[in-house]
């Protein structure tokens, strides 16, 4: 069995369309094609990024969960300069008064 790359057969076609007398040294059933940009590759390297990237934000996530579960938890020795650069935006949809 001949394991050839998968661009051979392009090669070989275009050799023969020009005029050259050229073939495959085996025949065609003892001849099998390998490509070397299989989609287990392609789908391996996607999920490895997808996974890397979803891990570090999950961690990123968690520290700063953790953070501010700290920070909360002290209380009111959270300095004052950064309480008053908190942006607050309120939107009032109805009001209704009562008696």
């Amino acid at each position: 069995m001949a394991v050839y790359r998968d661009d051979v057969a392009g090669l070989i076609k275009t050799l023969r369309h020009r005029g050259v007398n050229i073939d495959f040294a085996y025949a065609r059933e003892d001849r099998r094609y390998l490509s070397e940009y299989g989609a287990t590759e392609v789908v391996a390297t996607i999920g490895i990024a997808v996974a890397t990237t979803l891990t570090t934000d999950l961690v990123k996530s968690i520290v700063l969960t953790a953070w501010q579960r700290a920070r909360s938890s002290l209380g009111p020795s959270c300095p004052d300069d950064e309480v008053n650069e908190a942006h607050v935006t309120v939107k009032i949809a109805e009001i209704v008064r009562t008696e």
